[in-house]
């Protein structure tokens, strides 16, 4: 009786013994899966997010950064600059100029002795005004308008030999073109155009001869810009002191 009795309670300890490993079995292989399933989260979640860094970089129009693409406003699109050329737009808007309401003063150079006349809308421009002046307006698009210089450098070209003919001592470019005849203060002048291409814009070359030195007036005609009341007024203002 005793031994039955101890069979059946050494039974009985050993199935629920038994059952008690399996379930611990069990909810180490329920950890095991959460945890993996954790990982691969996680690990889908970096991958994702490094994807978001490493390729998925756009701008507020939707480019890809990374891949190199950029918008273009002119043809309202993403494109890569080496693939395709985006025009560049005209985004500021230059004031309009009326020759009549300009105000006007006086320039003055005392080292060589002459005066001209300039519209209050641009500005005096120069590193060295003994050798060049710049006579500079509105900045639109990188360009300033109107873009006026005086030169009168002190070498070997600017400083012609005694009687020197200008119309000789000064030869056009290739492809430059003869202008309308002026005189600037009273001395013969040469008058040489250059047409606008893909490198430069249309400009206008005025060379004249005094004392032995040379003078050079150039117009440069940015962004398209031309005004040739106001051109007119410098050149013709431009006078030698006595």
């Amino acid at each position: 009786m005793f031994n039955r009795r101890n069979k059946l309670v050494f039974g009985s300890v050993v199935i629920l013994l038994t059952l008690f490993l399996v379930g611990c079995q069990r909810n180490k292989a329920q950890d095991l899966n959460l945890d993996s399933n954790d990982q691969a989260s996680t690990t889908d979640e970096s991958q994702s997010e490094d994807q978001k860094l490493i390729g998925g970089d756009q701008d507020a129009h939707g480019c890809l950064i990374a891949a190199g693409y950029s918008w273009c406003q002119s043809k309202n699109k993403c494109l890569r600059t080496w693939e395709e050329t985006c025009p560049i737009e005209q985004t500021e808007a230059r004031e309009s100029i009326i020759f009549e309401d300009l105000e006007w003063k006086k320039y003055s150079n005392d080292f060589f002795a002459y005066s001209v006349d300039y519209p209050t809308i641009v500005n005096i421009m120069g590193n060295n005004l003994d050798e060049h002046v710049e006579f500079n307006g509105q900045l639109v698009d990188n360009e300033w308008w109107p873009q006026i210089s005086i030169s009168h450098y002190n070498n070997d070209f600017y400083r012609p030999s005694t009687g020197a003919d200008v119309s000789q001592w000064v030869k056009p470019f290739p492809g430059y073109g003869q202008g309308e005849k002026i005189s600037i203060a009273g001395l013969d002048t040469v008058h040489y155009v250059q047409e606008k291409t893909s490198t430069a814009w249309a400009t206008d070359y005025f060379y004249f001869i005094k004392d032995g030195q040379l003078y050079n007036i150039t117009i440069i005609h940015t962004n398209d810009q031309e005004n040739w009341q106001i051109y007119k007024k410098i050149l013709n203002s431009f006078s030698f002191e006595d």
